[in-house]
């Protein structure tokens, strides 16, 4: 049970753990990632079926300030992502509305970023922590497999009621204004499915269809973005028919998603293939109005993520950054 020992250690490699991670190291501040899942990227998903892939989680991204829009320029530059459209339809045939901000994908999909971002970062993949406990000066922590890390500082960017949770489960107990104000944040959940099609789609330009207010709120086809050969669909819920849907069979939610393909589909398409991917904490829909949030525990302690001020890609960029700031005001 060896326990290592980084000044920081931020757990949850999605893009706000992530430049949380790039922002330490910057300042030379030793950092570990650890990551339960066996890639970087959280909600910057992509599922690979055979030669195809599908974006199962963000769908693009928008850019608004110059911090970011200076990454997006290098990506662009590097042929990272690419300038998707400037607008949607509405589920008309008709041309989409463009409102001339650009909406990015990535080239070989969203997880491709993360990737990008997870370079020259320790990130630890398959660590799943399941309790973290203030110890004299330092926190420690424990994974599945009784592995210990011991930290200085510790920057949490999971949904929020999962970062509490591990903080209970290691019976460390928050001050009642960290409390309060932390259990003021909700996500909504997202009922996702991949369907892939043999036969014709007929989905309008740019190949999306975005109605967030509808029970199915996206429907879009990943060829458009380079992902796939083969028709292959994205379908997105929307909260309230995610909520009403969430504990039914995968059989019943597929039929529930492919109501609202069909009428893109020719009559004689067929279904190939799905899979339905089940997102608990999809969208903030209660957000903290600041970038992060410093707990008043005597250890340093960091909450961050797209929940802490805006629920985009960018939102939680912006956050990781915040986050290492204020981790570095207090080192």
């Amino acid at each position: 049970m060896t326990a290592f020992n980084p000044q920081v250690i931020i757990i949850g490699a999605g893009i706000a753990g992530l430049m949380a991670a790039r922002t330490l190291q910057e300042h030379d501040v030793t950092v570990q990632v650890l990551e339960k899942n066996k890639h970087p990227g959280g909600r910057m998903a992509t599922l690979i079926l055979g030669e195809d892939r599908a974006d199962i989680g963000a769908q693009f991204f928008t850019a608004r300030t110059p911090e970011f829009q200076a990454y997006v320029d290098r990506w662009l530059a590097e042929g990272i992502v690419l300038e998707w459209t400037q607008g949607w339809s509405d589920g008309s045939m008709s041309a989409p509305h463009l409102d001339g901000h650009a909406r990015y994908a990535a080239k070989g999909g969203m997880a491709t970023i993360a990737d990008w971002l997870a370079r020259d970062v320790d990130v630890r993949t398959g660590v799943e922590v399941r309790t973290i406990t203030a110890v004299s000066h330092s926190w420690q922590l424990i994974d599945q497999n009784n592995q210990f890390y011991n930290t200085n500082a510790l920057i949490l960017t999971p949904p929020v009621p999962i970062s509490l949770n591990l903080l209970k489960a290691g019976f460390t107990t928050l001050s009642t204004q960290d409390t309060t104000t932390l259990k003021q944040i909700h996500y909504a959940p997202c009922l996702c499915g991949v369907f892939q099609i043999k036969g014709t789609v007929h989905l309008p330009e740019p190949g999306a269809i975005q109605q967030p207010e509808a029970a199915i709120s996206w429907i879009a086809d990943n060829r458009c973005k380079d992902l796939a050969t083969n028709p292959t669909i994205t379908v997105h819920a929307g909260p309230e028919h995610s909520r009403w849907y969430w504990h039914a069979s995968n059989e019943i939610i597929r039929e529930t998603l492919l109501e609202a393909l069909r009428p893109y589909l020719d009559t004689n398409a067929t279904i190939r293939q799905s899979t339905i991917i089940r997102w608990p904490h999809a969208l903030p829909v209660s957000l903290h109005p600041e970038k992060y949030y410093l707990s008043q525990y005597h250890h340093p302690l960091v909450f961050a993520g797209d929940a802490f001020d805006g629920p985009r890609v960018e939102g939680a960029f912006l956050s990781g950054i915040a986050a290492a700031n204020a981790i570095l005001s207090v080192l």
